[in-house]
């Protein structure tokens, strides 16, 4: 096409088309010459670290791929998360992002499955991985937790199974004092087993049962408590109580004629005895088996340990006692 300007020659014309060219071209290449600075952060498991890159990209793609070339080592891959995405503009200044993958394996189920880690928590790692989990589940570590390169995950899968069932309900037992019952016998009336409606919960760990809770619902049946009289002819005890423990008493017997004080300073008679404070205190309430009811409040030169030694009524029914090994009732 013939461009017609007035005021030059043709001669002068093909030179200015030609410089003009040439500008053109110059400026092409200066620009194609300068490079801009993108940001790269390149985030591993085990940390994060910013690149400059120098690149004449204008996609995000190509300055991954410039990453690697200035970067040794530093190599992005398809399967890689990068921000944005690799088709994105860019342009200088701009920062861009990549988020490194590890293949690996973790344990699903009590089974161990391939599993792609990637810098992030372990709530974000399990979306990667497309496995889905219950409240109820045991996750470890945390879902918030931040995953690194020796992080072990596992989901435990938990399942629970809820039935009812009626059992039986055992007796408590009763213990009461009796006066109309000879002192150191003891009578027993056998109770009544209940029943009642318990809810179980079973746990079942990947499969396989873990643990059960049961709970009692309401009872169906009332127990009859077993009763225990302990026999206080002699002194006169009525009442209910309570056995804190039992022991073996090596069991004696002595007499010092009426009221003696003792060594808390209160009269001896049938009802008290003579013991080692320091294995039975002052002031402790017991019940000898073939004796009956006392209360500690003496001691003796020869009374230690397990001894007990017994205020009875006279010599003669020391005599008659003599030494006796039998079961003594520590009372609250």
């Amino acid at each position: 096409m013939k461009i017609f300007r007035p005021g030059f020659g043709k001669k002068g014309w093909i030179i200015t088309d030609v410089i003009l060219t040439a500008l053109v071209i110059l400026l092409a290449v200066a620009g194609y010459m300068v490079k801009d600075t993108v940001f790269v952060k390149y985030v591993t498991l085990d940390g994060t670290h910013t690149y400059k890159v120098r690149t004449r990209a204008k996609t995000a793609g190509v300055v991954y791929k410039d990453l690697g070339e200035q970067q040794p080592g530093k190599t992005v891959t398809a399967q890689d998360i990068v921000k944005p995405s690799r088709n994105t503009t860019v342009k200088n200044g701009d920062t861009v992002e990549v988020r490194k993958i590890v293949k690996t394996s973790a344990v699903i189920g009590g089974k161990r499955r391939s599993f792609t880690k990637y810098p992030g928590t372990v709530k974000e790692n399990l979306k990667l991985n497309r496995i889905k989990y219950s409240q109820q589940d045991i996750i470890t570590p945390t879902l918030s937790e931040k995953v690194r390169s020796k992080t072990k995950i596992e989901v435990k899968r938990v399942k629970f199974i809820v039935t009812k069932e009626e059992s039986s309900l055992e007796p408590e037992t009763d213990t009461l004092f009796d006066k109309r019952l000879d002192s150191g016998t003891i009578r027993t009336t056998e109770g009544e087993k209940g029943k009642a409606l318990y809810k179980i919960k079973t746990a079942y760990i990947n499969g396989e049962k873990s643990y059960s809770d049961r709970e009692k619902i309401r009872t169906t049946k009332k127990a009859v408590n077993k009763k225990v009289f302990f026999g206080t002819k002699a002194t006169g005890e009525t009442g209910e109580f309570k056995v804190r423990k039992t022991f073996t008493g090596n069991c004696t017997a002595y007499y010092s004629g009426t009221n003696p004080l003792g060594a808390c300073g209160t009269p001896c008679h049938y009802g008290t005895c003579a013991v080692d404070p320091t294995f039975v205190p002052y002031g402790t309430r017991l019940y000898i088996t073939g004796y009956g009811y006392a209360v500690a409040n003496d001691c003796g030169g020869a009374v230690k340990k397990n001894v007990v030694d017994l205020y009875m009524n006279s010599t003669a029914a020391c005599f008659q006692w003599g030494r006796r090994f039998v079961k003594v009732y520590v009372i609250d």
